[in-house]
């Protein structure tokens, strides 16, 4: 007997397959799906991010016919949520088995990498059918992945499909673009437990940080005390070529010191100074 479904829900509950989708996609466990006609494509991506090591992931695809456009591979987290992958601005962002068209591929973003377009009829890639089955092999040490294909209505092991996509540069995670109502399914080594998946979103949230710069609290003290200082002679000082920079700079600090001093001894004119800019006569402030 099974469990009861509010008891598997729980259960579902502490593991995640995607991470985020589109506004047309909706997300149940391990299934993401198009639900709407708008807007015309939905992208689904997945929990796990991927920056090193081989990993083997499973999509299982549901269509209810075989013309149903539905992309699986690999996406960078940040990739739009609610357009095509098949754009010329997605390059080196989605890497992934398009087998829903005329010709069929493993494209980096819009441009065909394998194909029998490319290179010949060795290189021809399968059409995905409505109830394929799709295995990625993912080698992020390598910077490649390629894909196999299982059909059930054909006995047999996994086929593999010609060729591989290559340079992949930067941490991915397995996603799925869909034009028209369907859905994808990840297999088992795509979950991920939502308290590793909290701690890799508390992680990106600290470097993303930005750090607020330093404020100097006295900084108004300061530049009022420098506006009543006398005209300084390092204004009007050239620097001999024979004299190291770092004995002008304590020449500088001790003329400084000596400038403070005086104004020490002479706390009046500086009220003065400050005050009234130079007014020396007491009796012309109020």
């Amino acid at each position: 007997m099974g469990l009861h479904p509010d008891v598997q829900k729980e259960k579902d509950a502490a593991w995640l397959w995607w991470r985020k989708a589109g506004t047309c996609m909706k997300i149940s466990n391990c299934v993401a799906g198009k639900t709407r006609e708008n807007p015309d494509f939905g992208v689904a991506v997945g929990a796990m991010l991927y920056s090193a090591g081989q990993h083997e992931i499973d999509f299982n695809v549901t269509r209810s016919t075989v013309d149903a456009y539905a992309y699986v591979g690999f996406a960078v987290p940040g990739i739009v949520l609610d357009s095509t992958w098949c754009r010329r601005d997605a390059s080196d962002e989605v890497f992934y088995y398009f087998g829903c068209g005329f010709t069929n591929a493993l494209r980096n973003g819009w441009d065909d990498v394998v194909s029998k377009e490319i290179g010949g009829p060795t290189c021809k890639i399968p059409r995905m059918m409505s109830t394929d089955r799709v295995r990625a092999y993912l080698d992020m040490d390598a910077g490649e992945v390629c894909f196999a294909l299982f059909r059930p209505d054909e006995p047999g092991q996994w086929k593999m499909m010609p060729g591989k996509i290559t340079g992949i540069n930067s941490p991915v995670c397995a996603a799925a673009c869909m034009q028209d109502r369907c859905s994808v399914s990840l297999g088992e080594s795509s979950k991920m437990s939502t308290v590793d998946f909290a701690k890799e979103e508390n992680t990106a949230d600290e470097e993303n940080k930005v750090k607020r710069p330093k404020v100097d609290k006295y900084a108004h003290v300061q530049s009022k005390f420098l506006s009543g200082l006398p005209p300084s002679p390092l204004c009007s000082l050239t620097l001999h070529p024979d004299i190291p920079r770092h004995a002008a700079d304590c020449f500088a600090t001790l003329l400084t010191a000596v400038m403070i001093g005086r104004l020490a001894t002479q706390p009046n004119q500086f009220h003065d100074a400050a005050a009234g800019r130079g007014n020396a006569n007491p009796q012309a402030r109020v």
